[in-house]
């Protein structure tokens, strides 16, 4: 297993817990919201371990500044604050999906899970950018499917 993440501390931590309770694994640096480095963390992974069989993208979150509350209504969210939340929790399954999705074609063998919220489904919070964002994730997810 390798652990992707653009805080490469908590991937190695997470590797070392991992191992210690007799799993195999390792740390890759990554920003999954950047295509270069996505490749760069598949490259890495495909000459640790030959090849890859499955990704499972599970980047997300939010931000205070796209979310409504009473300091910010929805009249006054940035649109640049609502795209930042959108790509952290949508671009962060389609970029790594492309890297690694482009080796299980070829290989005509491997799995894309992504995890997503049920705030995709139905908007339970204040948190437009996030909910946005796993919606976009659910519509990948059935399109990439029938693709």
């Amino acid at each position: 297993m390798v652990i992707w993440d653009v805080n490469l501390a908590a991937a190695e931590k997470k590797a070392e817990d991992i191992s210690l309770n007799g799993g195999n694994a390792a740390a890759v640096e990554c920003d999954v919201l950047d295509k270069t480095s996505a490749v760069k963390a598949l490259n890495s992974t495909i000459s640790m371990y030959g090849t890859g069989d499955i990704l499972i993208n599970g980047a997300g979150g939010s931000r205070p500044e796209a979310t409504t509350s009473a300091r910010i209504d929805f009249f006054n969210i940035e649109p640049e604050n609502l795209n930042k939340v959108i790509n952290l929790n949508y671009m962060s399954a389609v970029i790594p999906s492309q890297a690694a999705g482009r080796v299980f074609a070829e290989k005509r063998s491997g799995v894309i899970l992504n995890i997503s919220s049920i705030a995709g489904i139905s908007p339970l919070t204040r948190a437009i950018g996030y909910s946005s964002g796993k919606a976009a994730m659910n519509n990948f997810t059935q399109w990439l499917a029938v693709h």
